[in-house]
């Protein structure tokens, strides 16, 4: 009597074997496929933050030669200003790596500390992405002013524009003009004997008293040595006995050499600061036009003195 051949014993599989090994390459390609889903999630994420760099870059740079950021695109609203007269960029700076718009806060040149992100250090303005997920879950908050960028999905991308640099650069160069122009008053009348006095013949210099008239001298009492008027008494405000329409130092340099008013005011919005005497006797501020700094308070470590 003939015996029954087992189907499996000639090489063949069951349909448990085939079943499992189907099972088998499902897991492999989900697990392939997740693998080459988060590559190019880390491909776009760092395409996306290489982007916004080259923004952030742009945007100083812009910051540094006019004093300002560019504002945001309008169209749509709060986007990067890619065109030439603002950052010149191509079209793809506007965009993440997954084709939604960046968000592009800047900060007006009066406020460039008025934004922080998560709670940190000042900045001058922020570019945001929304990362994998392609929704900005970025959300803001405004407490005395300043407004704080707070991330709250870990996939949002925050780059910050820090132009503390570049705020410092203009400060010291208005610094140094402001101070040129004093000194080249005070040269006017250096070694002029204006009231007519040989004993007190003015050599006044700005690196001792300061000591040069404030106004036009249309009489001897302008004599600097007199001690009527120097650069110090007009910062105090005592002008009025003499004809001038200046509140400080600042004002009167301004209006006699007919400068600009950017030059009343430092990257953070507020007026540069006179030394005097009386204040910063020894000091590297004497006699000096100094920027108050970030903290817009005059006298400690983050003053800018030329």
């Amino acid at each position: 009597m003939k015996k029954k051949k087992n189907i499996s014993g000639q090489g063949g599989f069951s349909l448990l074997e085939i079943f499992l090994v189907m099972a088998l390459l499902g897991v492999v390609s989900a697990f392939a496929i997740g693998i080459i889903s988060s590559l190019q999630g880390i491909s776009k994420t760092k395409d996306t933050r290489q982007r916004m760099e080259i923004v952030a870059q742009k945007a100083k740079d812009y910051y540094r030669g006019h004093g300002n950021l560019p504002l945001a695109s309008a169209s749509p609203a709060q986007s990067v200003p890619t065109d030439s007269a603002n950052l010149d960029l191509e079209q793809k700076f506007r965009l993440d790596a997954w084709g939604r718009y960046f968000q592009y806060y800047p900060n007006t040149p009066t406020s460039i500390v008025s934004f922080t992100i998560d709670g940190g250090k000042p900045v001058g303005g922020v570019i945001i992405s929304g990362g994998p997920n392609q929704a900005i879950d970025v959300t803001s908050t405004t407490t005395s002013g300043v407004t704080d960028f707070v991330t709250i999905n870990i996939d949002d991308i925050v780059i910050p524009i820090n132009v503390s640099a570049e705020a410092t650069e203009i400060a010291l160069t208005e610094l140094k003009e402001l101070q040129a122009r004093v000194s080249a008053f005070d040269k006017l009348y250096a070694g002029v004997d204006n009231d007519n006095n040989a004993a007190t013949v003015d050599t006044s210099g700005v690196a001792a008293t300061v000591a040069v008239v404030a106004c036009p001298p249309t009489t001897t009492t302008n004599d600097p040595n007199s001690g009527l008027l120097t650069m110090d008494e007009i910062d105090k405000g005592v002008v009025a006995t003499y004809g001038c329409p200046d509140a400080n130092v600042l004002d009167f340099i301004i209006r006699w050499y007919g400068m600009a008013d950017a030059y009343k005011q430092d990257p953070w919005g507020n007026d540069y600061d006179w030394g005097d005497a009386t204040s910063y006797t020894g000091n590297a501020r004497e006699h000096k036009f100094f920027s108050a700094g970030p903290d817009g308070v005059s006298g400690n470590t983050d003053d800018i003195i030329p």
